[in-house]
């Protein structure tokens, strides 16, 4: 299933709306365009509306019409005629490296990095994993002429950290972002891709913010988010071309750094 600016495809979602009531209804699947710039705002205010930082930051509406523009591109789900989620994605070389600086990492000399926006989705459409298919719809424009995405989730936000993490992201940072609430920088490579070795696992608290940091410092990298009695914990695992040698520190070069 592809979607192009000029082709659409239609999928079948629940419908959660007044006193309880559930129906399957049919949902679009399109890019937006310049003239859907004032149902993107709408739908992006309408989530956020009472949401902390420590969960969500909104986003002004410069930003929001630029990723309706050739600088990037917004996944849009609607019914009817009613927008009910948007994906937006930075793609623009200029754009993605100011983007990357501004959470701390470096730029791409190499312009093969998008860097993911907002993602929202409307009350009555939540629970049908949207943020899933959305992401990989969006995957298949981006690996045109990208080879990597980076994207920041809250930690707080364990339902969109937990969506991230299975399509495939794992941390590559947890810093101190917009303002001075907790982030994680998540990465994806779609191509060139390294071995997480999993065998050398550290299990570490979310809460955990200086040993997470630490792991990451010596070249690991977060790859699942499980439950654990008392909260939510990391898996951390290096990440290198050789496997890790028994009984000595696991520091691998960060190699995820370089482009």
């Amino acid at each position: 299933m592809t979607i192009t600016p000029e082709k659409t495809c239609t999928i079948f979602l629940q419908r959660h709306s007044h006193r309880g009531k559930t129906q399957i209804v049919p949902c679009t699947v399109s890019i937006l365009k310049p003239e859907h710039t004032e149902q993107s705002v709408a739908l992006h205010d309408r989530v956020a509306q009472g949401l902390s930082g420590d969960i969500f930051i909104r986003s002004d509406i410069n930003e929001i019409r630029r990723c309706i523009s050739d600088d990037g591109f917004t996944l849009g789900v609607w019914h009817e005629d009613k927008l009910v989620c948007a994906r937006t994605v930075k793609t623009d070389a200029q754009w993605v490296n100011e983007a990357l600086e501004a959470i701390g990492e470096p730029s791409d000399p190499t312009h093969a990095t998008a860097v993911t926006d907002y993602m929202v989705v409307d009350r009555e459409f939540r629970g049908n994993s949207i943020q899933f298919l959305t992401f990989f719809l969006s995957e298949t424009l981006i690996s045109i002429n990208k080879d990597r995405i980076v994207s920041t989730v809250a930690p707080k936000n364990i339902f969109s950290l937990q969506n991230i993490m299975r399509c495939g992201f794992y941390t590559i940072g947890l810093k101190q972002l917009y303002g001075g609430f907790w982030r994680y920088v998540t990465e994806k490579k779609l191509r060139g891709s390294l071995p997480i070795w999993t065998n050398w696992h550290h299990t570490v608290s979310i809460r955990n913010t200086d040993e997470q940091r630490r792991l990451i410092a010596e070249g690991n990298v977060g790859y699942k988010l499980v439950k654990r009695i008392g909260g939510f914990a990391m898996l951390y695992a290096p990440i290198c071309v050789e496997m890790p040698i028994e009984g000595q520190p696991h520091r691998c070069k960060p190699v995820i750094r370089m482009l």
